[in-house]
Formats: structure tokens, C-alpha cells, sequence
């Protein structure tokens, strides 16, 4: 009887297969757009970090201290790791650089009934490019991605975190700013209204209708001439986008949220989540964060996106990429140096070999 080819249906293998032609199809096409991949480090010193992170993601990162008694941090977020990695090693990059990666990351990550610890990201970052024209080849990029993934059920949901920052910096008690903020999130029209009972009922009015689940384009324009200058500024910058995503027939897939804020800790304009319906859940982020680079030394703008790769695996976006494996060629035989050169001749002319190892047989060590 031949021998019979291994199986090589291991789920591990599959997913590593699978997760590997999303992530090489998602690189050739920011490739195409002119983003360059990177390495990012696995390491960084937690306090050069630690300012730039929202209290909420520091605490769900892994630190440890090394035998110089230095506290590091596990890559978890790659944007702030990019951004240090930019200043210390890439200052004379002509700008704007665009730069790309493709990096399994550590962080504790909480969605319905599940914890996630790792995960791998996709993603870019247009460094030294601000304004109008810099967020929208974002933004372009960012649906054109999701175009070549077959991802045809994801809404983009855009904001600016300095509308709803806007109003809630207007609230002088910290305490029930930071409440406010949490119902906001939530988009509990009712608690809000409560929680701001004694606030100015122009503010109370404006924080009550952030929490429109499904805002419009009157909304945000109610925004835009409202007495706040700093939301209306934020609200009028949201305009500017959306005029130019209609433009060139994206503006259709576009949802807005006006309760869009900086949970990372260092945004300071457009946010967005790429939300699937299939997946349930968001399955990607970005936004402009003009403030971060300069933290490292280097006081450059800067926007960027990634792509959650490991939430995207279920829903088998890339069947064949024109990689997939062939059969293997099983080998066997007594002569074991020959059988070795078999193998060697074997795999060179292209074939997919697998050596043998029947039960029975006992061989030298």
C-alpha cells in the first residue's frame, strides 16, 4: 500500500494561511498607495509612553521590568511605538513619509463575552501631512482597503473628538465631566439630560443631542453655528471631509458620530471605527493625532488607521491569493541518505515533499 500524504488540515496551520494572504494582500495594497512597511519594535520603555496613553489603555497593556530594573511594555499600541521609533531612528525621512506594518500586538481587549490578550494589526501612518487633503487620502485609503477585502458590509463611522471634547471642557466639575463623558459614550440621551440639569441650557442642550444615534448632516450643521467656537470649528472640519467624500461617491458609506472622542490619548481630530456587520463588532480605527510625534522630538502631524487582521478571520475575506499550498509528495525509503537526497532534489524542482515516519519502524538515534 503507497503511503498516504500527511494531513495537513491543522486549524493552526489554516490560520496562519489565512491570516497571512489578508495581511500580504492588505500590504500590496497600501504598497500601491506608496506606504512603505516597517518593523516595529516588540519593546518600548513604558514611561516614554506612559503620557501619550489614555489612562484606560495603559492599564490594559503588559509590563515588566527587564534586569536593568527598566520598566518596558509589550507592543500594544503600534501608533505611539511608530512614533518613537520615527524620532529616534527616521529624522532625516524626507516628509511627508508614508510608512506601513503588519505586527501582532499584546493588550487586553474586551468585546461581548470574550477577552482577547493578542492580537495581529494591519496598518499606516501618513506622517507629516496635515489638514484637508492629508485625512481624506486617509479616509480613501481606508475604503479602498476595505474594498479589496471583499469587506462590502463595514459603515465608517466618522467624528472629531474635539465636538464632543469641545463641550465637555465647558463643564467645570471633573467629576461630573468625567460622568457625562461615560453617558455620552453610551449615547443615553436621557442621563445626560439628567446629569446636566444645572449646566447653561445651551451646553445641556448641545450634550443632549450629541447623543443622536443616528446623526445627519442638519445636525452637524446645527453644530457648525453653534456658540461653542472650538465644537463648531471641529464640526465645521467634519463638514469639509464629508463635502469631499461625497465628492467622489463615498460619502453614502459613511455614518456620522458625533460622540467621537480620544480614547487612545492622543487623538486630536477626525476619529473613526470601521464597524462589520458581519464580524458584530468594530474592526478597525484611525484618526489624526497632530500632538504625538512632537512628544518624541519630532513636532510632526500625523494620521493614520489599522485594521484589526485576527476580528476579520472568521469571515474568510481571501479564499486564494494564489498561494495556496499544493499537495505534499510523500517519501519514503531504507536508504536514508538517499531518501534525504531525494527530498533535497525533490524540493528544488518545486515539489511539496514530506518525509515519512511509519509506526513500525525503529531507527538509530
Amino acid at each position: 500500500m503507497p503511503p498516504q500524504p500527511p494531513r495537513t488540515t491543522s486549524s493552526l496551520a489554516d490560520t496562519a494561511r489565512r491570516r497571512r494572504r489578508l495581511v500580504n494582500r492588505s500590504l500590496a495594497l497600501l504598497d500601491r498607495w506608496g506606504y512603505e512597511e516597517i518593523e516595529v519594535p516588540l519593546l518600548a520603555p513604558y514611561e516614554e509612553l506612559r503620557s501619550t496613553l489614555d489612562d484606560a489603555l495603559a492599564e490594559r497593556l503588559f509590563r515588566f521590568v527587564d534586569r536593568r530594573g527598566s520598566l518596558l511594555v509589550l507592543r500594544g499600541d503600534l501608533t505611539p511605538i511608530v512614533a518613537r521609533q520615527f524620532a529616534l531612528r527616521m529624522g532625516t525621512t524626507p516628509l511627508p513619509a508614508r510608512l506601513a506594518y503588519a505586527n501582532r500586538v499584546a493588550r487586553i481587549e474586551r468585546a461581548f463575552a470574550r477577552e482577547e490578550a493578542e492580537s495581529y494589526e494591519v496598518g499606516l501612518e501618513l506622517v507629516g501631512a496635515h489638514g484637508l487633503r492629508a485625512d481624506l487620502e486617509v479616509l480613501t485609503v481606508a475604503f479602498d482597503l476595505l474594498d479589496e477585502l471583499a469587506l462590502d458590509d463595514v459603515e465608517l463611522r466618522l467624528g472629531h473628538v474635539r465636538i464632543a471634547g469641545a463641550l465637555l471642557d465647558s463643564i467645570e466639575d471633573p467629576r461630573l465631566r468625567t460622568t457625562i463623558a461615560q453617558t455620552l459614550r453610551l449615547r443615553d440621551a436621557v442621563e445626560t439630560r439628567s446629569l446636566a440639569t444645572h449646566l447653561p441650557a445651551p451646553l445641556r442642550d448641545a450634550l443632549v443631542h450629541l447623543c443622536t444615534l443616528r446623526p445627519n448632516r442638519a445636525d452637524l450643521e446645527r453644530i457648525a453655528t453653534s456658540a461653542d467656537p472650538e465644537a463648531a470649528s471641529a464640526a465645521r472640519e467634519l463638514q469639509q471631509r464629508l463635502h469631499i467624500l461625497d465628492a467622489i461617491g463615498l460619502g453614502h458609506r459613511v455614518c456620522l458620530d458625533l460622540t467621537a472622542r480620544d480614547d487612545r490619548g492622543y487623538y486630536t481630530g477626525i476619529r473613526f471605527d470601521l464597524v462589520c456587520e458581519r464580524a458584530g463588532e468594530a474592526v478597525g480605527s484611525g484618526g489624526r493625532y497632530d500632538s504625538l510625534y512632537a512628544h518624541f522630538g519630532a513636532p510632526h502631524p500625523a494620521v493614520g488607521l489599522g485594521l484589526r487582521v485576527d476580528r476579520l478571520l472568521p469571515l474568510d475575506l481571501v479564499q486564494d491569493d494564489g498561494h495556496t499550498p499544493r499537495n505534499l509528495s510523500p517519501l519514503d525509503g531504507d536508504d536514508l541518505p538517499e531518501l534525504l537526497r531525494r527530498a533535497v532534489r525533490a524540493r528544488v524542482s518545486g515539489d511539496r515533499v514530506a518525509i515519512q515516519y511509519p509506526d513500525d519502524r525503529e531507527e538509530g538515534a
